[in-house]
């Protein structure tokens, strides 16, 4: 798929879309948190990850859908929503749904094309994001699969 792009590839079991960056919160607001998005209910849905792009500044090159569908869209704002209560605060910039491929990266390949793949949502995570020198690694602290 990225055959030749130099840079960091993602291992699959990091994958992710991320649906709101909360940064660094405290027992308190993870508390917080975790109850507000334990009151919402969803029902599973398909995403078609069928484009990728390529960010310079991060370097970072990710798939996501050509349009965000209207269930990903509704989760988004209403998991932003519910949480801010709790000290989050959105983004100002439009929700962009991606999932990073690969970090590092120094250029765009010249032909970026992907057959689209479906990932299946059954749920969302709270999760922390732990740097070390040998990448990021993530440790799931709740979970919420849908109903």
């Amino acid at each position: 798929m990225l055959r030749g792009v130099k840079g960091r590839a993602v291992t699959p079991e990091l994958l992710h879309l991320t649906l709101a960056f909360l940064g660094s919160v405290d027992a308190s607001a993870q508390a917080c948190i975790e109850k507000a998005v334990a009151g919402l209910h969803f029902e599973p849905f398909d995403l078609s990850l069928s484009r990728f792009g390529f960010w310079p500044r991060p370097q970072v090159i990710w798939a996501g859908p050509e349009v965000t569908p209207p269930p990903l869209q509704d989760l988004h704002t209403q998991i932003s929503q519910v949480i801010q209560p709790c000290g989050y605060r959105p983004e100002t910039r439009p929700f962009s749904p991606h999932v990073t491929l690969m970090r590092k990266a120094h250029y765009a390949p010249d032909t970026l094309s992907l057959s689209p793949f479906y990932w299946r949502v059954e749920g969302v995570s709270l999760v922390q994001s732990l740097s070390s020198p040998e990448g990021v690694r993530y440790v799931p602290l709740c979970n919420w699969p849908f109903r």
